[in-house]
């Protein structure tokens, strides 16, 4: 990315953003992931040809960021990231989550990678009545795939743990009654989680949880 004389702001965005991905991924990776992450913070969505890279630096940089679910192939008819392959090709369009977005804004001002920053404000966003509800639930599911040692390597949440969730929310008396169907379409839009497609269903939908979303640093 090439920085005109003069443009300061933009240096301290960059340089703000970068601190932020060396807290979270090798450093040999954070000028260049920064270069593809800053202009999606605004415009959301990217093209191959616009990432201004050698070929075989951006598709391993690409193919990182698509694990990361910090950004994913652009598709029209699901919201399921494994069902939208990478392809690494002139022409292919790329969409950064909407949370992830807030992640990414919040990350060049204050060099701090703060997931609960960028989930509170997707939701205040989306004009969502019961934030702090909402966060407790979404920490809820994170707490009870860290404690599997399974689970916490694929971040994928099963019906059974929602149900835990649900149940142990409650129990702090934080809501008397959750719709989760409304509750999981909301983290759906904003690309905290997503349905994760298996061919044989464990007695309801199971979903992934962004990785990127996952760890505070």
């Amino acid at each position: 990315m090439i920085i005109k004389q003069g443009d300061k702001a933009i240096k301290k965005d960059l340089d703000g953003l970068k601190s932020a991905i060396d807290k979270r991924f090798p450093k040999e990776f954070s000028k260049p992931l920064t270069e593809i992450l800053y202009p999606l913070a605004k415009n959301r969505i990217i093209s191959y040809d616009k990432i201004q890279l050698e070929k075989e630096q951006k598709d391993e940089l690409l193919f990182l960021a698509y694990n990361e679910r910090l950004l994913l192939p652009v598709a029209l008819k699901t919201l399921a990231w494994n069902s939208r392959p990478l392809t690494l090709r002139s022409g292919e369009r790329y969409e950064m989550p909407p949370a992830i977005q807030y992640l990414i804004r919040h990350a060049k001002k204050t060099g701090e990678w703060d997931p609960e920053y960028a989930v509170r404000n997707y939701l205040e966003a989306i004009g969502e009545s019961n934030v702090e509800i909402l966060l407790t639930f979404f920490q809820e599911m994170k707490r009870q795939v860290s404690r599997s040692k399974t689970l916490s390597k694929t971040k994928k949440i099963t019906p059974v743990l929602l149900k835990r969730c649900l149940r142990n929310i409650h129990a702090t008396q934080l809501v008397t009654k959750l719709e989760l169907g409304k509750t999981i379409a909301k983290l759906k839009g904003g690309g905290l989680i997503s349905p994760f497609l298996l061919k044989i269903p464990e007695k309801g939908p199971c979903y992934e949880i962004n990785p990127s979303l996952f760890f505070d640093c």
